[in-house]
C-alpha cells in the first residue's frame, strides 16, 4: 500500500443504494475507483481473464463477436453455486490487480483519500488492503423493489440475487461504519456527511502515525565516517551481535520444533509423512486433477509416499507466477542390499550399499538404527524402525583396533573402509540346535518372522535404510548449535514447510516442494528430474484456465539446499571472502556446480538484486557463499532442474559443518533466518 494513501472500501447489500452513497462521498472530495468498471475492463475481448473463463465455461458465456455474454453468465453463476465459485476464483485475481494499479495511479497523482466502490469487497478479499470499510444497508422489501425496477427482474430473480450475498449482520460486524438508506434523502445526506467527517479524522490519524514513524527514523544521526563506511562497504557481522536477546530466543524456540521434525524424519518416507501431518493440521487438503480450487485454498499432494508438493493459492492470477521453494528430504545413508542377511563365523550381518556421497570410514563403530518398509508378497507392507527407542537394540559397522590395523592404515583415507566392508553387525547367538549351518542367521530370521511376519525372501522387495540412532541435540556450552543426522537437507525442508504453514492469503500462489533422490542426482520418479512437479502445476494451471509454461515464465524459486560452512580446522579449502559462516544468517548462492560452474543454474544478476532487496526490507540476516575454492569444491542442487522450466531460481540454504557426516552441525540463528527468508519470499 502507498504510504500516502488511505483506502476506504465501500460495499453493501444489493439494492441498498451503494452507488448513491458513492456519488455523495465523491461530492465530499473523495476520489473513487469503481470495481464494476474494473470488472468490465478485466473481461474485454482478448483479455487473459476472458480467455481463461472461456476455456473453463465454453462458448455458453460468449457472444458471437467475442465479448462476454453478461446475461448468460449471470444466469449461470446465480443458479449454480459451484460455477459461481469457479467464476470468482478466476476473475477476482484480475480485478484485484487492476484495482491496485488504479489506486496506485491516483496516489501518485496526489489523491490521498480514495474510495473503492466494490459490491464484492469481502468476497474478493480486496478488503484486506483497505484502511476503513463502509457498508450501505436497507430493508429487504425496499431493496427488492429497487432491484426489480432497476434491473427489470422478477421478484424471484431479485430474491435469488439478494440471497447470494452475505446477510446484513455480516456487513455490520465487518465494517467501520454502516449507512442506512431506506429512502429518506435528507437522512441519507446527513449520514454520509457524518461518515465523511469520521473518515477524514481517521485518515489524518493514520497519516500522522506514518509521518511520525518516518521522522523518528530520519532523526537517527550517525558519525560521518561510520555512515560512509556503512553506505559504501559491506559490513559482515555475527548475527549474535545484531539480534536482541528476545530475537535470539525466538530463533532458539523455532529450532525446538525443527529438532522434533528432524528426529521424526530420518528417511524420505518419514519426512513426507511428518510434513503431511503438519499440513493437514493447518487445514491443507489433498488435491488432485479436477478438484475445485480458489484463492486462499491450501492444498497438497504426496508422490508415492516420498515427496510432497503443497500450495497456498494466491489472490493474483496464477499466470502471474508462483513463489516456489524447493528442498529435499533424503540424506546420505546406508541401504540394505536386496539379499542382505548372511552369517560369517557365527556372526550375523547385513550387506549394505551406501546412498549418496559419504566418507565411508565415518560410518563405523556408531550406534545405528534400521528404518524403512518391507513389501510382502501378499501386497501388505511392514514399517520398520529399530534402534530409536531407548529399549531397542542398536546395530553397528565394526572396525579394526589400532594394534591390528597396520595394513589398513596404509590405505588412503577414502579407502580406509571399503564399500564392501560396510557390513552391519546384527546378531551372534545361534538357533538352539546341534545340527545344521547358519544357525545365527536362522535365529535372526526367526526373530524377524515373529515380530514382522517376514521371510528372507521379503528382503527382495524392501527399502531398509541404516541411519545414526538417537535424537538431535543442542551443541556447545551456549547451546547455539544443533548436532544431528540429516541436516542436509531437512534443515532447509523444515523452514520451507514452516513458512508455507504460516502463509495466509498471499498475493502470488506459494508452493513448496519436498523432494526425494537429490543425493543421487534427483533421478527416479520421486526425484525432481521426473515430471511429477510439472504435472502438478499443469493440472493446477488448468483449474484456472491457463497453462503451466505461462505460469513458470513469471515464477520465482528459492532452491533451498545447504552449503558448506567455514571450518577453521580445515580452512585451506575455503575462500574466506566468499564462503559462508555459522551465525551469519541464511546463505544465498548465485551458483553451485563444480569447476567452471558445471551443473549450475547460475542465477541472473537481476533476480539476485530482487532477492537482496526483499531480504533486507524484511530484516532477514543473510550472506553469500560457495561450495569451496574453485578447483577444490563443487556440488549440485535441484536448482538447475527448476531453472530448466524457465523459472528464475537461486540457491538459498543453511551453512553446515561436517556436511554428509553421520552428525552434522548447524547454527540455530541460521536455521531461523532460512525460515524468515522463505516467509518473506512467500509474502512478496
Amino acid at each position: 500500500m502507498h504510504p500516502e494513501l488511505f483506502l476506504i472500501g465501500l460495499t453493501g447489500q444489493t439494492g441498498a443504494g451503494k452507488t448513491t452513497v458513492s456519488a455523495l462521498l465523491q461530492n465530499e472530495g473523495f476520489a473513487a475507483v469503481n470495481a464494476d468498471t474494473v470488472a468490465r475492463a478485466a473481461v474485454q475481448p482478448g483479455s487473459p481473464c476472458l480467455n481463461a473463463l472461456a476455456r473453463i465455461f465454453g462458448q455458453q458465456i460468449m457472444q458471437p463477436d467475442g465479448t462476454l455474454n453478461r446475461a448468460a453468465t449471470a444466469a449461470l453463476i446465480f443458479s449454480d453455486k459451484n460455477a459461481k465459485a469457479q467464476y470468482e476464483a478466476v476473475i477476482y485475481p484480475y480485478i484485484t490487480r487492476m484495482i491496485r494499479q488504479e489506486t496506485a495511479a491516483l496516489a501518485a497523482a496526489g489523491k490521498r483519500l480514495i474510495l473503492l466502490d466494490a459490491p464484492t469487497l469481502f468476497e474478493s478479499g480486496i478488503y484486506r488492503s483497505c484502511q476503513a470499510i463502509v457498508s450501505v444497508v436497507a430493508d429487504a422489501e425496499i431493496r427488492k423493489t429497487r432491484i426489480t425496477e432497476r434491473d427489470g427482474l422478477t421478484e424471484e430473480q431479485a430474491l435469488r440475487r439478494m440471497n447470494a450475498q452475505y446477510p446484513e449482520d455480516y456487513f455490520r460486524a465487518h465494517s467501520d461504519a454502516v449507512i442506512e438508506n431506506n429512502g429518506n434523502t435528507a437522512l441519507l445526506r446527513q449520514a454520509v456527511s457524518e461518515a465523511a467527517r469520521c473518515l477524514r479524522d481517521c485518515a489524518e490519524s493514520y497519516f500522522t502515525n506514518q509521518t511520525t514513524f518516518r521522522e523518528e527514523n530520519e532523526m537517527e544521526s550517525k558519525d560521518k565516517l561510520k555512515e560512509l563506511k556503512e553506505s559504501l562497504l559491506m559490513q559482515k557481522k555475527n548475527a549474535g551481535l545484531l539480534l536482541s536477546e528476545e530475537e535470539i530466543a525466538k530463533c532458539d524456540a523455532f529450532c525446538e520444533s525443527y529438532k522434533q521434525f528432524l528426529d521424526q524424519s530420518k528417511t524420505e518416507r518419514e519426512g513426507a509423512a511428518a510434513a503431511a501431518a503438519l499440513l493437514e493440521a493447518k487445514g491443507f487438503r489433498k488435491w488432485q486433477r479436477g478438484d475445485a480450487v480458489k484463492a486462499g485454498d491450501k492444498i497438497y499432494t504426496c508422490n508415492r509416499g516420498k515427496a510432497i508438493v503443497a500450495a497456498v493459492i494466491g489472490t493474483d492470477p496464477l499466470e502471474d507466477g508462483i513463489r516456489l521453494s524447493a528442498a529435499h528430504i533424503d540424506s546420505p545413508r546406508l541401504d540394505l542390499k536386496q539379499v542382505p542377511l548372511y552369517e560369517d563365523n557365527e556372526l550375523a550381518l547385513f550387506k549394505t550399499h551406501y546412498y549418496g556421497g559419504i566418507k565411508k570410514y565415518q560410518w563405523t563403530v556408531l550406534p545405528l538404527a534400521l528404518h524403512g518398509v518391507i513389501a510382502k508378497k501378499d501386497g501388505s507392507t511392514v514399517t520398520v524402525c529399530i534402534g530409536e527407542d531407548p529399549a531397542d537394540p542398536i546395530f553397528c559397522v565394526t572396525d579394526l583396533l589400532p594394534h591390528l590395523a597396520q595394513e589398513q592404515s596404509k590405505r588412503t583415507l577414502g579407502q580406509g573402509i571399503k564399500g564392501e566392508e560396510l557390513n552391519l553387525l546384527i546378531g551372534s547367538r545361534p538357533f538352539r540346535c546341534d545340527e545344521g549351518s547358519d544357525l545365527v542367521k536362522l535365529r535372526i530370521m526367526q526373530i524377524l518372522n515373529e515380530k514382522y511376519g517376514i521371510t528372507e525372501a521379503d528382503f527382495l522387495s524392501a527399502e531398509l535404510e541404516i541411519v545414526p540412532a538417537g535424537k538431535s541435540r543442542d551443541l556447545g556450552f551456549d547451546r547455539s548449535m544443533i548436532g544431528g543426522y540429516g541436516h542436509d537437507d531437512r534443515v532447509c525442508a523444515y523452514p520451507a514447510l514452516a513458512a508455507l504453514l504460516d502463509t495466509e492469503h498471499p498475493q502470488h500462489t506459494a508452493v513448496v516442494i519436498l523432494t526425494d533422490k537429490e543425493e543421487i542426482g534427483s533421478e527416479g520418479n520421486t526425484g525432481l528430474q521426473s515430471a511429477y512437479f510439472y504435472h502438478f502445476m499443469k493440472d493446477l494451471a488448468a483449474a484456472f484456465g491457463t497453462e503451466a509454461h505461462t505460469v513458470f515464465a513469471k515464477s520465482q524459486c528459492l532452491s533451498a539446499d545447504v552449503t558448506a560452512a567455514f571450518d577453521p580446522t580445515f580452512a585451506d579449502v575455503s575462500d574466506r571472502r566468499n564462503c559462508a559462516y555459522l551465525n551469519y544468517g541464511v546463505c544465498m548462492m548465485k551458483f553451485t556446480g563444480a569447476r567452471g560452474k558445471s551443473g549450475s543454474s547460475d542465477a541472473s544478476a537481476e533476480f539476485i538484486g530482487k532477492m537482496r532487496t526483499l531480504f533486507d526490507n524484511a530484516g532477514v540476516i543473510w550472506q553469500t557463499g560457495e561450495l569451496g575454492k574453485v578447483d577444490l569444491g563443487g556440488g549440485g542442487t535441484v536448482a538447475a532442474y527448476l531453472a530448466n522450466l524457465n523459472i528464475d531460481t537461486v540457491d538459498l540454504g543453511v551453512p553446515v559443518l561436517s556436511m554428509h557426516a553421520p552428525l552434522e552441525v548447524v547454527s540455530k540463528i541460521d536455521v531461523y533466518m532460512c525460515y524468515a527468508a522463505i516467509a518473506a519470499f512467500n509474502a512478496s
